[in-house]
């Protein structure tokens, strides 16, 4: 009896994790986060880009796609902390999105808390399809 009632259970934690996976995987579109310390590094637009820069939302985290224009956004430990180190974060995606949340500002939140400087590359990318139907 013990044994039955476990297997059940353990069939519908899976299944509920299941779900849960499957509504995380969805990339939801959204807005174009204010970036008020991004400094911008002259490199102008994408020659030839049309699309604009977009944003989604998916596995609990933020991508940015169609970048058109590099920046650095600065995170800097507190002044007590500090070491005198500094890093370039280069979020990943395939240069067709930049993993922002869990590869670049999550990184340097955690560099910074250490005592590094850290600086947030968003740099640009290939251009995909503006709506995110033709996207995905």
């Amino acid at each position: 009896m013990f044994f039955r009632a476990s297997a059940v259970a353990v069939a519908l934690l899976c299944a509920t994790a299941v779900v849960a996976q499957a509504q995380n995987d969805r990339m939801t579109p959204i807005a174009v986060p204010a970036q008020p310390a991004a400094i911008p590094l002259g490199t102008g637009a994408l020659p030839g880009a049309t699309n604009p820069e977009s944003w989604h939302s998916q596995y609990g985290s933020v991508f940015a796609r169609n970048v058109t224009q590099a920046t650095l956004t600065p995170f800097l430990p507190e002044p007590a902390k500090a070491t005198g180190s500094a890093v370039i974060v280069a979020p990943g995606g395939g240069f067709r999105t930049l993993s922002m949340e869990n590869e670049g500002w999550a990184v340097a939140r955690a560099l910074a808390d250490r005592g590094v400087a850290a600086f947030v590359l968003k740099y640009r990318l290939n251009q995909t399809p503006a709506d995110m139907a033709g996207f995905e």
